[in-house]
């Protein structure tokens, strides 16, 4: 009904993510299947097992719903799953938003093939916007399906993997409808803790050791982009002329790079693609900080429930959404 009442471009939009989703489940084959019969290479078996005791893990240890999620696997021939699209006006941090069914307003659309959300981003670029378009390799159907294990987590390591899973899972733990910042922040905080757990549950000394260091790392690449946010919100806040203010931006966002690229050994090719092959805008500014703003609060949550996330997650579940994003 949604689509119908929308019109013929949101009827094409839909569409493509329906047969993007029926893909997924065209190409599932069990887990089990696979791991028995001796089907795909033997990393992709070894991952297949890890990502099982991943779920065990996250059911037992970590209070997440994993359901039948993840026991079966679809190679789906490509790098990544699907591509999102987020764009911001020229001259503000507010990214641009849409609504769809069940799950509200999103500040990103998703495409299952990259040549469609090239075409979006163009047209947004036409528009005025600033647009980054960014592989996604795993999402979350809430619970409404059980998701399968895909050939674009094959090449991440067993702690990112770890890291998936449990980010993922946290999604279908909690949800709430239109509030992008506030569920990937409260996944990426759980996913983090959940990794530290089961590297100390495996007793991965030297694991646990590199990824706290990988998580440093991490803080400081978002504590320089989140100054040159706050720079920003000032610039835009202030009246002045366009050319003046897109003069001070490219100051700002040249500035950051330089920062980060200091940062930058060790990046793989992702990150160096979105933050150094090109001067940052205020699209890639605000997919960062969606993931990582409000991570800090729910840390600090998690501590003050004494690391009991079963009591985390019903406090939570309680809070006002808008109080709890304020500045």
């Amino acid at each position: 009904m949604a689509v119908m009442l929308a019109g013929c471009r949101t009827a094409d939009y839909y569409g493509q993510a329906m047969s993007g989703q029926m893909e997924i489940w065209r190409k599932q084959v069990p887990v089990e299947e696979i791991v028995s019969t001796g089907g795909e290479e033997a990393e992709v078996r070894r991952k297949l097992v890890l990502i099982q005791d991943l779920r065990v893990f996250a059911t037992d240890g970590l209070d997440l719903p994993a359901g039948d999620d993840y026991t079966k696997y679809a190679d789906l021939g490509r790098e990544h799953v699907v591509w999102n699209v987020i764009a911001a006006p020229e001259f503000s941090l507010e990214s641009k938003s849409y609504w769809y069914p069940v799950v509200g307003t999103l500040e990103y659309r998703g495409f299952f093939k990259e040549e469609d959300a090239d075409a979006f981003a163009d047209e947004l670029v036409g528009q005025g916007y600033d647009v980054y378009v960014g592989g996604v390799d795993a999402y979350s159907t809430l619970g409404w399906f059980a998701d399968p294990v895909l050939n674009t987590f094959m090449r991440y390591t067993d702690t990112e993997l770890a890291e998936l899973v449990f980010h993922e899972l946290t999604h279908q733990r909690l949800f709430v409808s239109g509030e992008t910042a506030f569920n990937e922040a409260l996944a990426t905080a759980v996913s983090e803790e959940g990794t530290r757990r089961w590297l100390n549950a495996i007793h991965d000394t030297e694991g646990l050791t590199r990824y706290g260091d990988r998580l440093a790392r991490k803080a400081r690449i978002y504590r320089e982009i989140a100054a040159a946010r706050s720079e920003l919100k000032h610039l835009y806040a202030t009246p002045r002329s366009e050319g003046v203010m897109r003069e001070r931006k490219a100051i700002v966002m040249t500035d950051l790079q330089d920062r980060l690229r200091a940062l930058s050994e060790g990046w793989g090719p992702r990150m160096k693609k979105a933050w150094l092959e090109r001067i940052p805008n205020n699209a890639i500014l605000n997919a960062t900080a969606t993931y990582y703003e409000y991570v800090p609060r729910f840390e600090r949550m998690i501590r003050e429930e004494d690391g009991d996330l079963d009591r985390f997650f019903e406090r939570v579940g309680k809070l006002d959404v808008d109080q709890f994003l304020e500045p």
